[in-house]
């Protein structure tokens, strides 16, 4: 499958996640974005408003985690009218810290493994078929798992 699909979401979501330089609530903001991604294009539109609508989180908030995920998650691809602005997710970079945090856990040892917060989570190519909603749900329950239930709603 070419372009962005659901299951390039899911990884970018899963690597976003399992960022611990940034606060939850700045990580839920940057998942926001990327469930918005169009599938094949990788592109979102979203302002600031409409991410505060979505999740509850305050303007600065989201400035602090939009100068964060660029260039690490996303890209500043176009602005647009009433403050909006086109994102693409950062495959590239979703990808390498993917794979650099896969050789990370098989180089842990039993003990350290077990002490992880991060529970490895499969994606396979039938996430292809996933909507943008069941996407969502999967990244609140990643979430929960890693410690970071937030009573914020991604719809």
């Amino acid at each position: 499958m070419g372009g962005f699909s659901p299951t390039d979401a899911l990884q970018a979501i899963q690597a976003v996640l399992a960022d611990t330089n940034i606060p939850p609530a700045q990580r839920l903001a940057i998942v926001r974005i990327i469930t918005w991604a169009r599938n094949g294009t990788g592109m979102a539109w979203g302002s600031y408003r409409a991410i505060t609508r979505g999740t509850g989180l305050s303007s600065a908030t989201i400035s602090s985690a939009m100068k964060y995920a660029e260039g690490r998650y996303l890209h500043r691809h176009a602005r647009g009218e009433k403050g909006a602005i086109q994102y693409k997710v950062a495959l590239q970079s979703v990808k390498r810290k993917s794979t650099s945090s896969a050789s990370k856990s098989k180089a842990q040892t039993p003990s350290s493994a077990s002490k992880s917060k991060v529970p490895a989570l499969q994606v396979s190519t039938s996430c292809a078929s996933m909507s943008k909603d069941n996407l969502t749900t999967i990244a609140l329950r990643v979430a929960k798992v890693n410690g970071t239930n937030m009573p914020m709603s991604l719809a």
